[in-house]
């Protein structure tokens, strides 16, 4: 067996064997309800967090009788739904005390640092406000991320003082529009301003952190190895996580293929990286201490990668999913697989409540998930006769095994479907570890071996413009795409109710629930 068969972890599907998913589900419920009911006291969750804690430890001091073994069920659902309600609320920016909004002292002068700068045509910018200064001049304290519209571009790093008018970012005003408010409300930024050039003077540019030099460095030296647009804004788009210079007609290439996910370093690329070194160190498991070293060697490695682009958010989400897999497996082979990604989406909301929210972490999380519980059910229905067969569909099937699970949300979030996908995740998902892999090696040579640095330059470009014309030809096939697709919430639910069923009655063969998930 091979590919993903033979890292085949663990399926239990026993309460028991999933204590992380049932804190997991409560504390959801709990971030939902302190987001959408927006004038909940907080004195409401805190007393809920008390209860549930009191009633724990009251029934936790003595032997639990049988017949109350569902009181301590509910306070512990009462605590963990109390928490996320609390946490949600304490990191709104809109109940800060000190947001600056609340402020709005007269003739203030506010000040910050620039993050997220963009110098398109139409630029915009996200200024982390740090205070003002009053009409004496004396500085005050204030916090809060602003969205800008300066008339000329900003760049990041750059701290700037300015005076403007907070406006909220504006509600959508078509139903099918994409939903910018939303979108910067789980950023936590709420408000935003136009600024002409006489209203903001740049008092200075702090240099930049360690991680985000060594990857402009690495841009501006990749951009000059590689030369051609379409391939070094794909090898930097893959490998470094930068993706402002994509041609547009690159952009619509991948998403009208199904590709485009590639192009987001995240859960996928992570996924090769922990594939890769888990099949390199496969060999001498047997032995605790081998076990032990190869996962931390394997650890390493997934989180030097996340070094490399620069451990942006959607970067450091996967490695941590993936570290948890990882230490998940070395603990126990009887431990879940789904307890070992409930731990780490467990931790990362406890970092930021409103990661649950990003369209990255949901496409990242049930694209594990789809991969767990379906691509080894559909490996089992053909038996390849030969190892490349095996390989193809492998690939094949975890192809569809991650589309199947996220394709109620590529639907609500972007209203196309491609068609053929299967056929695109053949070419980009073999591609992906090797044009990753020759990024490492073009940084290695850079570093090491300068003067044969053209030997990864070369293969890195015929891989990238291979990929890229295969992707164009599939492209122009007819039907390629579907467009247009709007679908309620409530269809989005039953698109997920019936994926749920046909899971469950896959995993215990009742097919008696099959008609409820066509019907859903």
């Amino acid at each position: 067996m091979s590919g993903l068969k033979q890292t085949h972890w663990p399926r239990q599907l026993s309460w028991k064997e999933m204590p992380m998913l049932r804190l997991l589900l409560p504390f959801l419920f709990g971030i939902t309800l302190g987001i959408s009911i927006s004038g909940l006291p907080s004195l409401f969750p805190l007393i809920g967090i008390s209860m549930g804690a009191l009633g724990c430890l009251l029934l936790t001091r003595r032997k639990i009788p049988y017949r109350l073994r569902h009181g301590y069920v509910l306070f512990c659902l009462l605590f963990w739904v109390g928490a996320g309600s609390w946490l949600s609320r304490q990191h709104l920016a809109l109940n800060w005390p000190d947001y600056f909004q609340h402020l709005q002292p007269p003739e203030a002068v506010w000040f910050g640092n620039v993050r997220d700068a963009s110098s398109s045509s139409f630029p915009r910018a996200v200024i982390n406000i740090q205070g003002y200064w009053d009409a004496t001049g004396v500085a005050h304290p204030a916090k809060g991320k602003l969205l800008v519209y300066p008339e000329t571009p900003l760049e990041c790093g750059q701290v700037v003082a300015f005076q403007a008018e907070f406006q909220p970012i504006p509600v959508k005003k078509n139903p099918m529009d994409f939903d910018h408010r939303r979108f910067r409300f789980f950023q936590n930024i709420h408000h935003q301003a136009y600024l002409k050039s006489a209203q903001y003077k740049v008092l200075k540019k702090e240099p930049p952190h360690w991680m985000e030099a060594w990857r402009n460095k690495q841009i501006a030296d990749w951009k000059s190895l590689l030369k051609d647009p379409a391939v070094y804004s794909v090898a930097t788009a893959m490998v470094l996580g930068y993706k402002e210079e994509l041609p547009e007609e690159v952009r619509t290439t991948y998403a009208q293929t199904g590709a485009s996910h590639v192009l987001a370093v995240s859960g996928l690329h992570v996924g090769l990286i922990y594939l890769l070194l888990t099949g390199l160190l496969r060999k001498g498991n047997t032995r605790k201490v081998i076990r032990i070293f190869n996962t931390l060697l394997c650890l390493a490695g997934i989180w030097g990668f996340a070094l490399l682009t620069g451990a942006t958010p959607s970067v450091v989400r996967a490695s941590t999913m993936f570290s948890f897999i990882l230490v998940g497996k070395q603990l126990g082979r009887g431990i879940s697989i789904f307890n070992s990604i409930a731990a780490s989406a467990f931790l990362l909301l406890l970092i930021n409540p409103f990661w649950l929210f990003h369209i990255g972490f949901q496409l990242s999380y049930l694209a594990v998930l789809g991969i767990v519980v379906f691509q080894p059910r559909w490996y089992q229905l053909w038996i390849p006769p030969n190892r490349l067969t095996d390989k193809i569909w492998t690939l094949i099937t975890v192809s569809l095994a991650a589309q199947l699970a996220t394709v109620p949300l590529t639907l609500f979030y972007f209203h196309q479907f491609p068609v053929y996908f299967w056929l695109s995740g053949l070419i980009v998902v073999p591609a992906a570890p090797f044009i990753i892999g020759l990024g490492i090696m073009l940084t290695l040579f850079q570093i090491l071996i300068p003067a044969w640095i053209g030997v990864p330059v070369y293969l890195l470009k015929w891989l990238i413009q291979g990929v890229n014309w295969l992707l164009l030809e599939i492209q122009q096939l007819p039907y390629s795409v579907l467009n247009d697709i709007y679908l309620p919430e409530a269809s989005i639910l039953l698109l997920f109710l019936g994926l749920f069923l046909l899971a469950w009655t896959w995993e215990f063969r009742n097919w008696k629930n099959l008609p409820f998930c066509f019907y859903c």
